[in-house]
C-alpha cells in the first residue's frame, strides 16, 4: 500500500535510485533561486542572510532598491532618506548600514560615516562570515582622513577576510608605501625599504587578481612604478611604465603615463628620451606648468638653448612672475653670453 501511494515520482526513484540525488539537487537549486530573488541582486541587497524573512526585512529591501536607484542618479539626499528608513526597519543588517555610511561620506558627514561603518563591522562579525567590504571601506576612509595607523589595521584585516579581494591588497600596499615615505623622511631610505618591499608584494598580489588592462590594473601599475622609483629601481620602473604603455596603444598614451616614463628616463640619465616623452605629454596638455618646467630644465642641461628659451617664454606667458621661470631665463641669458649657468 505504501508503494502504491508513492506516486509517479516515488516509483521513479524506487526503480532508478541513482536519480534520487538529482531530484534532491533540483529542489535545493529551486530553493536557492527563490532565496536570491527575494534577497535582491544589487547594492545593499547582494548578500544572503541566515535570518528568517519578516515583513520588515522584506520592506527594508524594497526600500534599498529605491535607494540604489537614487544613488545611481547621484541623488545622495534621497538615498540617505531611503537608507535611514531601511535601517530603522532592519537595524541588524550590516549591508544596509555600510551603504548608509557610504552615502553619508558622499554628503560630507565623515565622522558619522566612519561611526556607521564601525557599527556595520560589529554586526557583520556576528554573522557566519565577516564581510571584507566593510574593512575595505574603513581602510579607504582612514586613508582619506590621514589616519594611517587605522588604515593599516583595516587594510590588513581586509586582506585576511578577503584574500582574493584585489582592492584589499591594493589598499594595504598603498598604506605600506605611505609608511615607507614617512620612514624615508625621518630616518633615510634604508629604514623605508622594508615598507616598500611589502608594498611591492601587495601590489603584485593585487595585480594577479585583476583583469589585465582593467582600470584597477592600470592604476596598480602606476602605484607599482612609483614604489620601484622610491626604492631606486629605475630600470624596473621603466619596464612597468612600458607595460602600462602597451595597454593603451594604438590610442594616445595618457599624460600621467608619459610624464611617469619621462621622469624615470631622467633618473636613468636618458635625457634626450625624457625630452621626447615630455614633448609628447605637452602635446596633450600644452599649458601644464608641471610638464613645461622640467622640459625647459632638461633642454638647458642638454645644451638646447634655443628650445629652452622657447619653453621658458611659454612658462612666463602662463605665469609671468614664477620664480623658476625667472631663474631659467637668467640662466639662458648667461649661457648666451658665454658664462656657465648657475644650476
Amino acid at each position: 500500500m505504501r508503494e502504491r501511494n508513492r506516486g509517479l515520482h516515488g516509483r521513479f526513484v524506487l526503480h532508478f535510485p541513482r536519480y534520487k540525488t538529482l531530484f534532491r539537487l533540483r529542489w535545493i537549486s529551486l530553493l536557492l533561486f527563490c532565496t536570491v530573488v527575494l534577497c535582491g541582486s544589487g547594492g545593499c541587497l547582494h548578500r544572503l542572510r541566515t535570518r528568517p524573512l519578516t515583513p520588515s526585512i522584506v520592506q527594508s529591501r524594497e526600500i534599498c532598491r529605491e535607494a540604489n536607484a537614487a544613488m545611481e542618479q547621484g541623488d545622495w539626499q534621497e538615498a540617505e532618506k531611503k537608507l535611514a528608513k531601511a535601517m530603522r526597519l532592519n537595524p541588524k543588517d550590516a549591508d544596509i548600514r555600510r551603504h548608509y555610511a557610504e552615502v553619508l561620506w558622499q554628503l560630507g558627514q565623515q565622522q558619522e560615516s566612519i561611526r556607521q561603518l564601525n557599527e556595520a563591522s560589529k554586526l557583520s562579525r556576528k554573522e557566519t562570515r565577516e564581510d571584507p567590504a566593510i574593512s575595505i571601506s574603513l581602510a579607504e576612509k582612514m586613508l582619506n582622513t590621514q589616519q594611517i595607523e587605522q588604515a593599516d589595521h583595516f587594510s590588513r584585516r581586509a586582506t585576511e577576510l578577503g584574500p582574493k579581494e584585489s582592492k584589499a591588497w591594493a589598499l594595504h600596499g598603498k598604506v605600506q608605501s605611505i609608511l615607507g615615505e614617512e620612514q624615508s623622511r625621518s630616518g633615510g631610505r634604508e629604514r623605508a625599504i622594508p615598507f616598500y618591499e611589502k608594498a611591492m608584494f601587495d601590489y603584485y598580489r593585487a595585480l594577479s587578481l585583476t583583469a589585465p588592462g582593467s582600470l584597477q590594473n592600470r592604476e596598480l601599475l602606476v602605484e607599482l612604478a612609483g614604489v620601484q622609483m622610491r626604492m631606486g629601481q629605475a630600470e624596473r620602473a621603466l619596464a612597468t611604465w612600458q607595460s602600462l604603455e602597451r595597454l593603451y596603444l594604438p590610442s594616445p598614451r595618457p599624460v600621467l603615463v608619459l610624464r611617469g616614463k619621462a621622469e624615470t628616463l631622467v633618473a636613468l640619465n636618458r635625457i634626450e628620451d625624457a625630452i621626447e616623452m615630455f614633448n609628447l605629454a605637452i602635446e596633450q596638455a600644452p599649458n601644464d606648468l608641471d610638464l613645461l618646467m622640467p622640459l625647459a630644465d632638461l633642454q638647458l642641461r642638454n645644451g638646447q638653448i634655443a628650445e629652452a628659451a622657447l619653453t621658458t617664454n611659454r612658462i612666463r606667458s602662463l605665469a609671468p612672475n614664477h620664480p623658476f621661470a625667472i631663474a631659467l631665463a637668467q640662466q639662458i641669458e648667461a649661457m648666451r653670453r658665454g658664462r656657465p649657468p648657475r644650476m
